[in-house]
């Protein structure tokens, strides 16, 4: 069994391109097992909340770790050997690979290209403006009442995959979601190439009997989408059609690197001038709600950074759930 990973951000079509590589009969998956992130986080000094102090549990662990023999790497070894053992678990005789397909995984991609060498990983980009879009249509029902959930995902998360595809362009492979619905066969065949398994033209239509396993993961695109379709490249021109929701969209395409935009093959200019010239609606009641969300979601995020980064041992308050 060899471990094979997605990288992304949320609402990029990865759930899309899981079960594609599914269908070859060589890929076990389930929708999202996040299996990783309480491991690497235990060792983390930031970034995670506990109602037995984070903190104090990072320092028990890594004095535990000082005194076995071989001190980190061995954790690393013993570690490595205990999830391996559970992704095989999920494969079959006839399946080389298991695909652990996380979005937050954006937020560890050198701790896990450290501990499986040998993987293989997939960087999957999409049109951010498309990506955000698709947050607040499917967390937010609509609004902006969740943007903080995802708020991260969208800003340091983006930064998170532009260095980690620097640091490992060589040992993986690049999908572009609008290469991948548009020109489908050459990107997958590729991809199938990087992978070392056979492209079989008919994972393009296969793929829709592929049921995700787990509570996580794309419901709404499983549902809806029942075959490749360029349908969904360009929704979040209906979705930021409000003054307040353009004024947003352009201040977070700013605050994007520029190296992001050309690494990816993304034109920051042009996407830009297409937010600008959108149809916008006129001051409406939507802008008022949106507004309030906006405040909510700065105090919560303001809120819980606080707490992560300087008092782990505190719980989240209920009044801010």
């Amino acid at each position: 069994m060899i471990p094979l990973f997605i990288f992304s951000l949320p609402r990029s079509g990865s759930t899309l391109l899981q079960r594609i590589l599914m269908s070859t009969g060589e890929i076990a998956s389930d929708s999202e097992p996040w299996i990783l992130l309480p491991f690497i986080y235990s060792l983390k000094s930031g970034g995670s909340v506990s109602i037995y102090s984070n903190r104090h549990s990072r320092l028990a662990i890594e004095d535990f770790i000082s005194t076995v023999d071989g001190g980190r790497e061995q954790y690393n070894v013993a570690l490595r050997e205990f999830i391996s053992k559970l992704y095989a678990t999920r494969c079959s005789a006839d399946q080389v690979f298991y695909l652990d397909k996380t979005p937050r995984y954006h937020y560890i991609i050198d701790e896990i290209v450290h501990l499986f060498p040998n993987a293989k990983f997939i960087f999957l980009i999409r049109d951010l403006r498309d990506v955000f879009a698709s947050c607040i249509s499917t967390f937010g029902e609509g609004s902006l009442k969740s943007l903080q959930e995802y708020h991260d995902d969208l800003t340091v998360g983006s930064i998170n995959l532009l260095n980690g595809f620097k640091k490992y362009s060589s040992k993986s492979f690049l999908v572009r979601y609008e290469d991948l619905v548009n020109y489908p066969n050459i990107q997958l065949e590729g991809l199938c190439k990087y992978l070392g398994i056979k492209f079989k033209e008919d994972i393009l239509t296969r793929f829709i009997d592929k049921n995700l396993l787990g509570v996580m993961g794309d419901k709404i695109g499983v549902k809806n989408f029942k075959k490749l379709s360029t349908d969904s490249i360009g929704n979040w021109s209906d979705v930021f059609s409000t003054f307040l929701r353009r004024r947003l969209l352009k201040a977070y395409l700013k605050k994007v690197p520029d190296e992001f935009f050309e690494t990816f093959d993304y034109n920051r200019n042009s996407l830009m001038k297409e937010v600008v010239e959108n149809k916008c609606n006129a001051l409406s009641k939507l802008d008022g709600v949106d507004f309030y969300y906006m405040v909510r979601s700065f105090f919560i995020r303001r809120y819980n950074i606080q707490i992560c980064m300087k008092h782990e041992e505190l719980p989240r308050m209920k009044f801010l759930s």
